[in-house]
């Protein structure tokens, strides 16, 4: 990135006085901190384009979340009084180009998804039949639909000792 003041131009607002150093008249008054200001202001931009390309905003993470809370109502199996069975295998399908996008995240994003559905099932007193995982997986069979979950009640399964 160039600045102009350090090209030769003039920044609108500004002068050269005679020994060549640029000045911003603000108000009638002459400021040294232009060229300064100017720069701080363009790393602001720079740094807050670049957060926000990193950071994607939260709606698009609770819109999936919702959607899982929505298959785990959908889905629960009421086994006795007081204990209701949810669907504890996820799998997330997503076309090429956002798996893409999320796999180098995916240990991350599943994570988080799995504390979200845990805290839900929670509040909700449901239970899971074996340990929560949710899966990444690339599919082309998707249309329209930018996602798809799919689950299922995967039971715990204990290794024999010996």
């Amino acid at each position: 990135m160039t600045l102009p003041v350090a090209c030769g131009g003039q920044l609108q607002g500004q002068r050269a006085t005679p020994t060549g150093d640029h000045r911003r008249e603000k108000d009638g008054q002459a400021s040294w901190m232009g060229p300064l200001t100017d720069f701080e202001h363009a790393m602001e931009r720079w740094t807050s384009r670049c957060w926000a390309a990193v950071f994607r905003p939260p709606s698009k993470d609770m819109e999936l979340v919702a959607k899982l809370r929505r298959v785990c109502d959908d889905h629960a199996m009421i086994i006795a009084r007081g204990r209701t069975v949810v669907p504890n295998a996820f799998t997330i399908e997503l076309p090429p180009q956002s798996h893409q996008q999320l796999d180098c995240h995916q240990l991350q994003l599943a994570a988080h998804l799995n504390l979200q559905l845990r805290r839900y099932a929670a509040e909700r007193s449901y239970s899971f039949a074996g340990p929560v995982t949710v899966i990444l997986r690339t599919t082309h069979a998707l249309g329209a639909q930018r996602y798809r979950i799919r689950s299922r009640v995967a039971p715990h399964t204990r290794r024999a000792h010996r």
